[in-house]
């Protein structure tokens, strides 16, 4: 639902000035429709939007439908259409590719997903989602028992951390650090597991004590 505002926003601005006043009322029909859960007709709105439109603003729709289908639990449909509106270094792809790895996680799609955030982080280091996708590409490979590719990932975050001062930030980089200790326990990697408790205890304290980190 974040990236509603941003696509309303977009569609405005890139419009050129003989529709700017006409061109936001259907992005907004198609948000009240997705925000009342009615993802038939929220789809069909923005499905619409794509076929009559050109240019950038084609783009955006086509990116709004592969963000609704994932919105409305479609996770096959939505990596469909986010694998073919790929734009790279363009509007929203950071975006795109983190919808993507999601919706190719939720179908079984693991090198799809991988591919996708491997992508994100290296393309978009200034991304607000790279905390997100840091923790992200570390469990899918804990997942499939790479276990050093877990911990080289959760150092990467400890190295290349963004400190936006967005909760969901902290939380991420937090969640990631935990996942590097619980993987450092299992390992029986004791300096590891002191290098994640060192990090909670100091960065992320309330979830240490939460861990019960000594």
């Amino acid at each position: 639902m974040a990236i509603l505002p941003l696509l309303l926003g977009a569609a405005w601005h890139l419009s050129d000035s003989s529709s700017v006043v006409s061109r936001p009322r259907p992005w907004a029909q198609a948000a009240d429709l997705l925000r009342n859960r009615n993802c038939g007709a929220a789809i069909s709105a923005v499905d619409a939007l794509a076929s009559t439109a050109s240019g950038q603003d084609a783009v955006l729709a086509r990116l709004a439908g592969g963000f609704y289908t994932r919105s409305c639990g479609r996770a096959d449909l939505a990596e469909a259409r986010l694998r073919a509106v790929e734009t790279p270094g363009g509007l929203l792809e950071d975006w795109r590719l983190w919808e993507l790895a999601q919706a190719a996680t939720d179908t079984g799609h693991r090198t799809v997903a991988e591919t996708a955030l491997a992508r994100l982080l290296g393309d978009y280091p200034a991304s607000p989602l790279r905390p997100r996708a840091l923790l992200a590409a570390a469990r899918l490979a804990w997942n499939r028992s790479d276990s050093r590719r877990a911990l080289e990932i959760a150092d990467l975050g400890r190295r290349n951390s963004i400190d936006s001062g967005a909760a969901v930030d902290a939380a991420a980089q937090a969640d990631l650090e935990a996942l590097a200790g619980q993987i450092a326990t299992t390992l029986g990697d004791p300096a590891a597991r002191a290098r994640s408790a060192r990090r909670l205890m100091v960065d992320f304290p309330v979830r240490a004590a939460d861990l019960s980190v000594v």
